[in-house]
């Protein structure tokens, strides 16, 4: 049981809503028709909901009743809403306002919308409020909260930060020095080193050689030999060893040559015919007159 009506603020306006039930055994019918149409007093604590097209409110006067609803605004001034759905329902102070022909605990659901208002241009006070009524299982009520309006969000604003002056600083002239330059010292010439020059390496030519012409071994010209005329001695060649005896020439120093001693050697034989002496080549004479010893 109990019916609970809520107010807030959504976006750029308020909404009034509410559901429940309403226990009709403590109410007193007062016989008096309303037409239902939404709106608020605050000051009053009176609202009501309905399209203000069709539809009446029976008024009932409960029994052993306590509200606070009185002031749930500041303003006495009837406002309208734009805006109305559901059932139609209403209260005040005193009286409560339910659909002709209502039922004891008959559901109850109803909405009403002020468009572009919000809890401060409507001037209603958030909290709480109650009207109650009855005893013991017959006994009922009607709640009513008002919900502050939503803190606005801060839009953020760029603070800018200023760009602190700059003291110039003053930096003193600085006098150059006089500085001597000096003189800059003979840097030795580096000989570079020489690069020995890859010298080539020559060619070995090789040395052609000489096939040695063999001398040819000299052949001995023939002399032809010559044949002598015969002597009374035998025919005398040259380069013989001719003998001659004692008979020939006669005696040798020292004495007379025996023929016992044979043939007596001599270099030189006499060729009476032809009056030529006949030398042996390979004798040597040895003393007196062409070797002869007397």
């Amino acid at each position: 049981m109990a019916v609970n009506i809520i107010a807030r603020q959504v976006g750029n306006d308020v909404i009034f809503s509410g559901s429940g039930t309403i226990n009709t055994g403590e109410l007193s019918n007062l016989s008096e028709t309303y037409t239902a149409v939404s709106y608020i007093i605050g000051s009053l604590g009176d609202l009501r909901f309905g399209d203000g097209t069709s539809g009446a409110l029976d008024s009932f006067s409960p029994t052993s009743q306590t509200s606070d609803l009185l002031g749930f605004g500041t303003s006495g001034t009837q406002v309208y809403a734009d805006t109305s759905t559901g059932d139609f329902f209403g209260v005040n102070q005193f009286i409560v306002f339910l659909p002709v022909g209502y039922t004891n605990l008959q559901p109850l659901d109803f909405t009403m919308t002020f468009t572009g208002q919000s809890i401060s241009s409507l001037q209603l006070s958030a909290g709480t409020y109650s009207f109650n009524w009855g005893n013991g299982g017959t006994a009922d009520s009607i709640g009513l909260t008002i919900e502050p309006p939503p803190s606005p969000t801060p839009t953020p604003t760029t603070t800018q930060t200023p760009t602190p002056t700059v003291t110039p600083t003053n930096t003193p002239t600085v006098t150059p020095t006089k500085t001597t330059t000096p003189t800059p010292s003979v840097t030795p010439s580096v000989t570079p080193s020489v690069t020995p020059t890859n010298t080539p390496t020559p060619s070995i030519t090789p040395t052609n050689t000489r096939t040695p012409t063999p001398t040819p071994s000299i052949t001995p010209s023939v002399t032809p030999t010559l044949t002598p005329s015969p002597t009374p001695f035998g025919v005398l060649d040259v380069n013989v060893q001719y003998d001659y005896t004692n008979e020939i020439f006669g005696s040798f120093s020292g004495g007379s040559w025996e023929a016992q001693y044979g043939n007596v050697p001599h270099p030189i034989n006499y060729d009476p015919s032809r009056r030529l002496t006949v030398i042996d080549l390979s004798s040597i004479t040895i003393g007196g007159q062409n070797g002869l010893n007397n």
